[in-house]
């Protein structure tokens, strides 16, 4: 949730489609609480396929699969989700699921291309970053040595449990406390039913009194319990979130790159192929008093990708990208194997 946020404060998108790792109803009432919303989809064992849901046709997909949207057909208290079913002939049935805030922002027959479109934008692109980011490399084979997380957690429950058992009990206490003051008035005054009443009061006020001084007490005997903070063994993630972090920079600088390489240029270039076309060919570099000449090897391109690198040279040239105060060029020439 935390991390939707930071999004939502740097993009201003509330819309969110992640897959089910966090399908749940308590991650669907967090966002529609935080007034974000959340596409998903249920388990394959969370429902019976069509049966479970009512739900009407909406429409079909492009292949003539039928398109259904519906709510639980037993209405389950506190669940905000409404559902998209896809119901094929032939294989599983599959069940998106939405926030109130999905389903007012989106059309529901387009659930499914936005749901698969996640895949490209984001698995993808991250299996794309692979292949010069160096992303797969593990760095996290040590480890390193800290306080049990696990036990700090335990003890941090129970302490904070043992805090409210006390501020409890100090209130019964005050209670029974003004309760008796009560009863020692109406005797002085001579009460009957009242002073009965009041007796009894502080009765039912002192049991209260001791049942959680009862449950006070077992918490402060399993505080007592835990033993000293002890040390874990985890991995040791940090050089692994430096190079992740420095594999994410790479990649924002080469699409920055991209976008204004491609700016004056009429030709439709990815970052792989510019990738595999420029940086990847061999070439041979010279500089003189006046300029940087980088010559890039041609030899073996088709007539295609030929005309493909001139633009990108071209559009090199065009940056006007300087070495040292010197300009750099970017020529092409066929050189032998």
């Amino acid at each position: 949730m935390a991390y939707c946020q930071q999004v939502v404060q740097a993009t201003g998108s509330h819309l969110f489609v992640i897959d089910r790792a966090v399908n749940s109803v308590a991650m669907a009432r967090a966002f529609e609480e935080h007034g974000m919303g959340l596409m998903c989809m249920l388990d394959d064992h969370e429902h019976h396929g069509l049966e479970s849901f009512a739900a009407t046709q909406v429409g079909t997909l492009d292949d003539g699969t039928p398109l259904y949207s519906g709510t639980w057909q037993e209405p389950r208290q506190g669940d905000p989700r409404h559902f998209v079913i896809v119901e094929p002939a032939e294989g599983k049935t599959l069940v998106y699921w939405g926030t109130p805030k999905v389903k007012a922002s989106l059309e529901v027959n387009r659930w499914p291309a936005v749901y698969r479109a996640r895949n490209e934008l984001q698995e993808q692109s991250c299996k794309r970053m692979n292949d010069h980011g160096a992303l797969t490399t593990n760095y996290g084979r040590k480890t390193i040595r800290g306080p049990d997380r696990h036990q700090q957690r335990a003890q941090a429950k129970v302490e904070q449990a043992l805090g409210g058992a006390q501020q409890r009990v100090k209130k019964k206490t005050e209670a029974v406390q003004a309760q008796q003051a009560k009863v020692a008035e109406s005797e002085a005054q001579g009460h009957g039913k009242r002073l009965v009443q009041r007796q009894e009061k502080v009765a039912v006020l002192a049991a209260e009194h001791q049942a959680l001084a009862h449950k006070r007490d077992q918490r402060r005997e399993q505080a007592a319990a835990f033993e000293p903070l002890g040390e874990r063994a985890d991995r040791d993630f940090r050089k692994q979130t430096i190079m992740t972090i420095r594999t994410l920079f790479l990649e924002n600088a080469l699409l920055a790159f991209l976008a204004v390489l491609l700016g004056p240029m009429q030709v439709a270039l990815s970052l792989e192929c510019l990738l595999t076309l420029l940086f990847e060919r061999s070439g041979a570099r010279v500089e003189t008093e006046a300029q940087v000449i980088y010559w890039v090897n041609t030899t073996g391109l088709s007539v295609r990708y030929r005309r493909t690198l001139t633009a990108v040279a071209q559009g090199l040239g065009a940056m006007d990208l300087m070495h040292q105060g010197k300009p750099v060029q970017v020529r092409l020439q066929d050189m032998p194997p």
